[in-house]
């Protein structure tokens, strides 16, 4: 897929000779995921000759200017089929691929939790979001639905309160709209525990996911429990620390429970309740040291599940990719190679080759590495046209292009050769993107 738009982008752009191939967009991957554990300061001391800085994996490879060609052209996208509703239609068809191999090669687990998490963004995009008190504040951000170790079944990016979106909103508000669209694609007849925060938890959606044979657990905002009678906040406050008031419609089959911690905690459930009480561990002033406080279980489930995303966020920052390009969506695309290894290395750990010979997250970037480097070298690239003669037309524009009639317009250019005498002049083709004078423009898209 990469192959075949960078080649067609490439074209739009008035380069029609550019072409590559699945190797070389192996080897160009390899080289980006060698940044994320081997870092220089520019990209281009990867081929410098100094020791210092030189990495031989990469200069032997691949040359320095045919790197720098394919992040120029590199593309995921037809730009002449793009969905003008989707802020992020340039990445879409790879992360539709990425989700679908994501839940194909996905071993049945039964907790999943349910976060957001940050791509690092600093330019202008409508996608772009700020969240205050966030190690990452700018940046895009994505949907994530994991398991309970950080691997991720399905991610979506978020596009604004009037952005893309596949289900409406309107009823289970915004949260409960990204929890049922990252759960469209799970099979309907397995068993799952869900865990999610106050952002995406109502009564209206565990509800719903009752209704659906998902049991489900999360925080809960104090003005979203509706007419549930526990009791009331200021009330909870003044209880000693460690109490909780609970309330279980017998109905719907769910229960709300409200925890004075280290401050008031609100939690639902359709699937465990308070029974049996666990023990926390919290720091008394008065006490001066550590006291044991009766908790709730469905509190207790709600820490030890909720942390999926947090793992898979952890893991992908490590080592992310850092090779930078002005295009705004690079960082989603390097966002999706580094959460590509992340999920990688979690299949390798369920395998039986990862249980003989265990691996860490570096261990497992570098083996494929290894493996995209050894499938063989580019062929070296010329360097620029030889001196004293020109490239023959065939090879600077393919005659399908420069003869079929359309769309072929003299503009204003910088300084160029012409095609045909090999003379300067300031004009070019704008579909052919090659130096013609005014007076031969008619014999040089006819002959």
């Amino acid at each position: 897929m990469i192959v075949e738009q960078s080649i067609r982008y490439a074209g739009s752009k008035g380069n029609h000779s550019f072409s590559t191939s699945p190797q070389e967009i192996r080897i160009f991957l390899a080289i980006l995921l060698i940044s994320g554990y081997n870092t220089v300061p520019r990209r281009r001391q990867f081929w410098s000759r100094d020791d210092d800085v030189r990495n031989e994996a990469i200069a032997r490879t691949m040359p320095r200017d045919r790197f720098d060609i394919l992040v120029r052209y590199v593309h995921l996208c037809d730009n002449n089929n793009l969905d003008r509703e989707d802020k992020l239609s340039k990445v879409r068809p790879l992360l539709c691929l990425l989700n679908e191999r994501f839940l194909l090669y996905f071993f049945k687990e039964k907790n999943l939790s349910i976060d957001e998490s940050m791509i690092p963004y600093y330019g202008r995009h409508g996608a772009k979001q700020f969240i205050r008190g966030k190690p990452i504040r700018f940046g895009y951000k994505m949907w994530a639905l994991t398991t309970a170790l950080g691997y991720v079944l399905q991610f979506e990016p978020y596009q604004g309160a009037k952005g893309h979106q596949t289900h409406d909103p309107g009823f289970l508000g915004m949260g409960g709209a990204v929890v049922m669209d990252l759960l469209s694609e799970l099979q309907k007849d397995d068993a799952y525990q869900l865990t999610f925060d106050n952002l995406f938890t109502s009564l209206k959606l565990v509800d719903r996911l009752t209704d659906m044979g998902i049991s489900c657990t999360g925080t809960i905002r104090a003005n979203r429990i509706e007419d549930c009678p526990v009791k009331n906040v200021k009330d909870m406050g003044r209880t000693q620390r460690g109490n909780y008031d609970k309330r279980y419609d017998a109905h719907k089959g769910l229960i709300v429970v409200r925890w004075n911690d280290n401050n008031i905690v609100n939690v639902v459930s359709n699937c465990h309740g308070v029974e049996p009480l666990q023990q926390a561990t919290r720091w008394s002033k008065q006490a001066k040291a550590r006291v044991r406080l009766p908790q709730p279980y469905l509190i207790k489930h709600y820490n030890q599940t909720m942390g999926g995303v947090d793992r898979m966020d952890q893991n992908v920052e490590k080592y992310r990719i850092s090779i930078r390009s002005k295009k705004w969506w690079w960082p989603v695309f390097m966002y999706c190679i580094d959460l590509a290894v992340q999920q990688t290395w979690h299949i390798y750990r369920a395998t039986d080759a990862g249980l003989r010979q265990p691996l860490d997250l570096l261990g497992v970037r570098r083996a494929l590495v290894t493996v995209l480097l050894a499938q063989g070298r580019t062929p070296a690239v010329s360097p620029g046209r030889p001196r004293g003669r020109m490239r023959p037309l065939s090879r600077r524009i393919p005659d399908h292009i420069r003869l079929d009639g359309k769309n072929h317009y003299a503009e204003p250019a910088k300084e160029v050769r012409r095609s045909l005498c090999g003379k300067k002049c300031r004009t070019q083709c704008s579909k052919c993107n090659v130096g013609v004078h005014r007076k031969c423009f008619e014999m040089f898209h006819s002959v």
